[in-house]
């Protein structure tokens, strides 16, 4: 019922170029951006095939090609490119370098980090036109960049197979991949990019390379958890599974009052290391006035994938916390998005001109009564700011047994040994005179959580990072890590053209 207010678990940002060669300060003064704009269209329109289509002020609809699931933090841009063939994108990439001009590699227009914001009157590249999915005969995929999570799932599921993907449906496949990925059946297969068995990627000279465990191995590497950094990844071969012949995903979904908090993150905290890998469960923290226009609500879905009576055991405890609604029943992996509010047609996946602004944690634990001092921050917050009351506090439990046995050191994924990812999701119609109150509630509420963790350590997703953490939130702790990120971001992207989403090097 109350599904629509749900967050998506993963979102799209395949890669980004920052400025490449230098100009001299005359020469850029001179290269305005009307006629920016202009030469490429009349120089970079007659090398690209076909099909493919260059958009800007003068030419198509800017603000509909630009369009992004949040405008927080927005990248700018004075043309877009739709691609239509991979050799277009060597095309776009040849001729931003040529004349000076970053690029952005587009999907689904998602992506909320600050370092966004750097990418000033570049090019968009825009990938999603290339969504061609094969499946192959040695349960492998062979899966283009443009593909979106609702593709792939719906392709695989009607030859009987799936795969590890984001559970937001309108989020593009390969971005969240990119920085780990989370899903529904991580706990049986492992993350996103642990399915990866081969890239076909596009580097920041234009070049094309395979990456895999016996081509460019390092690349592969660090593809896998820190692929934003390194190029824009037009194809991947990955694993795929047979789904089981009685494949059902039983469910609970409650809403409770604030005053079940205690008593559901209690028992989160009891079940944590004892829940099998299909057991998953996603809580929010949101205000929902036609149920309670004065006190924010708790929403819990249990996930098992499975039949009701293998379920019962892990679910019916939650049943005993005094929930106002639940609602029971049985579906298939493809229905778990809509289920969760995460559907194409939910709201969640409705570009809008708003602040969406993440402050994403890793937590171990949650220690007793620091969920009931975070729900009285939101709710007190929400309350006091009303054009904050959109604002989500997010809790993802996602099973862990497949991701936590893969070896840590085959992969840039820094952060495999977590069973909860909290985010509050700062939601705001723009507003200047709001944005510090917003960024100091999303921070607050983070903070909360930290130091409760007792570490100075803090462990944030790639995927949701705002971009005020250290690289060693993002990439990790262990030296070694960012060492070899930074000495194959020199190998590879010597002028750092790649520096606009989670950079490895900034500057």
């Amino acid at each position: 019922m109350f599904s629509s207010y749900l967050l998506p678990l993963g979102i799209l940002l395949l890669s980004v170029l920052s400025l490449g060669h230098s100009i001299d300060t005359a020469a850029a003064v001179d290269f305005s951006l009307s006629r920016r704009a202009s030469n490429i269209r009349q120089e970079l329109g007659p090398k690209l095939s076909k099909d493919a289509v260059i958009i800007d002020a003068e030419s198509g609809d800017m603000a509909a090609a630009t369009k992004r699931w949040q405008v927080f933090a927005s990248p700018s841009f004075s043309a877009v490119v739709e691609v239509a063939t991979e050799n277009d994108i060597v095309e776009t990439i040849a001729y931003a370098n040529a004349h000076s001009i970053p690029f952005l590699a587009v999907n689904a227009g998602h992506g909320e980090i600050k370092s966004l914001a750097n990418m000033k009157d570049g090019i968009q590249i825009t990938i999603r036109a290339l969504n061609k999915i094969t499946i192959n005969e040695d349960n492998t995929a062979t899966v283009q960049g443009g593909a979106t999570n609702l593709e792939i799932t719906q392709e695989l599921w009607a030859a009987k197979k799936q795969t590890v993907s984001g559970t937001c449906e309108c989020v593009g496949f390969l971005g969240p991949m990119l920085g780990g990925g989370h899903g529904w059946i991580q706990g049986l297969h492992g993350l996103a990019a642990d399915q990866i068995i081969k890239a076909r990627v596009i580097l920041a000279n234009g070049t094309i390379v395979s990456a895999s465990t016996t081509e460019n191995p390092d690349l592969f590497w660090a593809l896998r958890g820190a692929g934003h950094n390194f190029g824009i990844v037009s194809e991947v071969t990955n694993k795929i599974y047979d789904v089981p012949d009685s494949d059902e995903w039983y469910f609970e979904k409650y809403t409770y009052t604030g005053a079940s908090v205690d008593q559901l993150f209690d028992q989160l905290e009891k079940i944590k290391r004892d829940t099998p890998p299909e057991l998953q469960f996603y809580s929010v923290f949101l205000n929902i006035p036609a149920i309670d226009s004065t006190q924010a609500l708790v929403f819990m879905a249990m996930l098992y994938n499975g039949p009701a009576s293998a379920a019962d055991k892990w679910m019916a405890p939650f049943r005993t916390f005094n929930p106002i609604d639940i609602e029971k029943g049985s579906t298939t992996y493809p229905e778990l998005s809509a289920l969760t509010g995460n559907g194409i047609n939910d709201d969640i996946c409705q570009h809008e001109p708003i602040n969406r602004i993440r402050y994403p944690l890793y937590l171990d634990g949650m220690k007793k009564g620091v969920p009931k001092q975070v729900y009285n921050l939101y709710n007190a917050t929400t309350a006091q700011y009303p054009a904050l009351n959109r604002s989500l506090m997010l809790f993802e439990g996602l099973s862990t047994q497949a991701v936590r046995s893969v070896q840590l050191d085959t992969t840039a994924v820094a952060l495999r040994k977590f069973h909860t990812l909290a985010s509050p999701v700062v939601t705001y119609a723009p507003d200047a005179a709001l944005d510090q109150v917003a960024q100091d509630f999303g921070r607050e509420l983070r903070n909360i959580l930290h130091r409760a963790e007792g570490t100075p350590e803090m462990y944030a997703y790639v995927n949701y990072a705002v971009g005020e953490e250290d690289i060693e939130s993002i990439y990790g702790y262990r030296g070694w890590r960012v060492a070899k990120l930074k000495t194959l971001k020199k190998h590879l992207d010597p002028e750092n053209r790649f520096r606009f989403y989670a950079p490895i090097v900034s500057s």
